[in-house]
């Protein structure tokens, strides 16, 4: 542990993100066999989204993936309480080591439990009473709020309700069942771009403290100190320049997010991502991305021989194709940057530098927290290998 230890250092990293993707996360059925979308009613209108879980559980797979994080298994974690009433949460006998796992150090936790404690001395004793060294239970309560906070991700075009019907018919004949068991089922289905945003409170990431009260449990003596009048406060700590780290790699995570949803892989990588660093208050700018339709017409002449004649034609078509309009309301702060990947359709009003190299932006990010060198070149080279 490094006293005094600032997690990866101070302020917030805001990360507003716009992506394009398809039938991303499904609610639980109401009856039959209809796979329902998640939906969220807006100005009268009906919208896809998808949840904040379902995007934590997709950043953590891409993190697993992209740097070899260490999550969270049976070995860290346990099932608490009886009946239908458990709860797995990090086994409370390992907590002096919980925030190795990536996904209890940047998205909370909640540990509750009995813990064998032994009775100290209080304060405020009469002089001449003996303190009592007897072992006995004691609960106890560990709360993390979580240091990364994700939005729901909305889709930025209403849903019209398109669906289709599927069935198993390659299987059901395959199982000699196809004039009895077909399994038919029915998917929603809905493209949209989409946005969320991602909010980092860079000093709480590596670094978490608890008040215990007059609980101090003998698994956690590593990792609990006197706070004085008889309590305790429990406090783990982690090495800064890697929780700098940890932090690049979760940004490089959003710049390369996969959903694997029903045997598909989606690219959730931002089509455009309004990156910012505020040492005090933070803001979003999430409100100022939208959806513009850009409509296109052509009229072009056609030459052809037909059966020895000569035709002219003229052709007219029409189109339309949806553009991502950022509008910044005043101005970014100074460190900031706006990402946009070659082809992605953006315009930014007023007018601002748009950076399209993903690497780029990551050693933007890594100047802003604080991040070495070797440390931010070691995040881009692991994106790049991917």
């Amino acid at each position: 542990m490094s006293a005094g230890s600032t997690g990866a250092g101070e302020g917030f990293l805001v990360l507003d993100v716009a992506f394009e993707g398809q039938s991303l996360n499904y609610d639980q059925s109401i009856g039959g066999n209809v796979q329902q979308l998640k939906k969220i009613h807006m100005n009268g209108r009906v919208y896809t989204m998808v949840s904040r879980y379902a995007l934590r559980y997709s950043l953590l797979e891409t993190g697993q993936r992209l740097f070899g994080w260490k999550l969270a298994d049976r070995e860290a974690l346990k099932s608490i309480g009886s009946g239908n009433k458990k709860v797995i949460q990090p086994d409370p006998e390992k907590l002096c080591e919980v925030l190795e796992n990536v996904d209890l150090d940047l998205f909370g936790f909640l540990a509750t439990g009995e813990a064998k404690t032994k009775n100290r001395k209080r304060a405020g004793k009469s002089e001449g009473e003996e303190g009592s060294d007897k072992e006995g239970g004691s609960s106890i309560t560990i709360a993390r709020p979580a240091p990364v906070k994700i939005s729901h991700a909305i889709s930025m075009e209403p849903y019209k309700f398109d669906s289709h019907f599927n069935v198993n018919l390659g299987l059901a004949r395959r199982a000699g069942t196809l004039g009895e068991i077909q399994n038919p089922f029915q998917v929603e289905e809905h493209r949209s771009y989409y946005k969320y945003s991602v909010v980092v409170s860079l000093g709480d990431v590596g670094v978490h403290e608890s008040f215990l009260g007059d609980a101090h449990p003998e698994h956690l003596e590593r990792c609990t100190k006197s706070a004085g009048d008889g309590n305790y406060v429990y406090r783990v700590e982690r090495d800064g320049g890697d929780e700098k780290k940890r932090v690049l790699q979760l940004a490089a995570a959003v710049l390369s997010l996969v959903r694997n949803i029903k045997g598909r892989a989606e690219d959730l990588s931002p089509r455009v991502m309004i990156a910012a660093y505020y040492p005090r208050i933070y803001r979003s700018y999430l409100d100022g991305i939208t959806v513009r339709s850009e409509s296109s017409r052509e009229t072009r002449i056609e030459e052809a021989e037909e059966g020895g004649r000569r035709t002219i034609r003229i052709v007219e078509s029409q189109w339309e194709s949806p553009r991502i309009r950022v509008e910044l309301d005043g101005r970014l702060p100074r460190e900031s940057l706006i990402y946009a990947p070659a082809g992605a359709g953006v315009d930014v009003m007023p007018q601002a530098a748009i950076e399209n190299d993903p690497a780029g932006a990551l050693r933007g990010i890594g100047g802003w927290i604080g991040c070495s060198e070797e440390c931010t070149e070691s995040v881009i080279d692991a994106l790049q290998q991917r």
